[in-house]
């Protein structure tokens, strides 16, 4: 109910219920204002804009992931300190720096790492892919036609001219002839055909070795992969094609490693072959 304000003890009334239902402005230590509301209304956060000092942490809790090697080093290099540490774990193609690592007497929170997990090239993908798979002749031209830039023998253009070869007797009977301390094999065609004009003395020659150079990772160098020629000749399908890389394990397993070597130079840092938990 509320007083009667048109006579003296009503608006003396008034003023007191005024000022005890008034808000209460509240500043805080760290700058930040609250309005008290009475009568239970509630507590409003009334503070200007940029008046309240922000609170930082303690200490760095970070998961940052990179997707280069020279990322990882300027990462490392910025936050390092001397309990930093190098996990290299190989078989996930991982390298974790621990930035706040424990030292050697003294236990850390071990909160604030960078990862680089290495992203497979999209060349070596591709070749990962068809190794060991057999296709047909037009299937096999086309692949190598496609990534002939890949190779360091034979030459593109010797490579463009089999391909040519290949697709022109598509559907030719063969006979395989693979003479020793040689690194072809010769496919003698048995059925005559009009498509003999397009090869020398009705005999299609491959080669039995490639070598091709691509980047195991993206951003990497090249390596030299050999890679030998696979066949299967079958009634119903024909002559089929593939390719097998030679050593392509150990080959990732190089390049993982002169990777870890370069980042464990460029930050001055101990590495250590392995998977950090959680």
């Amino acid at each position: 109910m509320k007083p009667d304000t048109s006579t003296e003890a009503g608006s003396i009334a008034a003023l007191a219920i005024a000022s005890v239902t008034a808000p209460h402005l509240i500043t805080a230590d760290d700058g930040r204002t609250f309005a008290a509301i009475p009568q239970g209304i509630d507590l409003r956060d009334v503070t200007p804009p940029n008046a309240a000092k922000t609170s930082k942490p303690d200490t760095i809790r970070q998961i940052v992931t990179l997707q280069t090697a020279e990322s990882l080093i300027a990462y490392v290099e910025r936050f390092k300190t001397p309990n930093t540490v190098l996990f290299a774990d190989i078989d996930a193609d991982t390298i974790v720096a621990a930035i706040d690592y424990h030292g050697q007497t003294d236990a850390d929170l071990v909160v604030h790492k960078s990862v680089l997990t290495l992203p497979r090239s999209l060349a070596w993908q591709r070749w990962d892919e068809i190794d060991g798979e057999l296709m047909s002749q037009l299937d096999f031209a086309r692949f190598i036609d496609e990534y002939a830039a890949h190779f360091v023998s034979p030459k593109p253009a010797d490579l463009l001219e089999l391909c040519n070869n290949i697709q022109a007797i598509e559907k030719v009977d063969f006979r395989a002839k693979t003479k020793i301390n040689s690194d072809n094999v010769d496919f003698d065609i048995v059925a005559s055909t009009e498509a003999f004009s397009h090869v020398q003395g009705e005999r299609l020659t491959i080669p039995t070795h490639f070598v091709i150079s691509i980047p195991v990772y993206f951003g990497e160098e090249k390596r030299n992969i050999d890679v030998r020629l696979r066949w299967k000749k079958s009634q119903s399908e024909g002559l089929q094609l593939g390719v097998m890389l030679l050593n392509k394990e150990e080959t990732r397993q190089e390049e993982f490693k002169a990777v870890v070597e370069k980042v464990a130079a460029g930050t001055n840092l101990t590495s250590i072959y392995g998977r950090l938990g959680a």
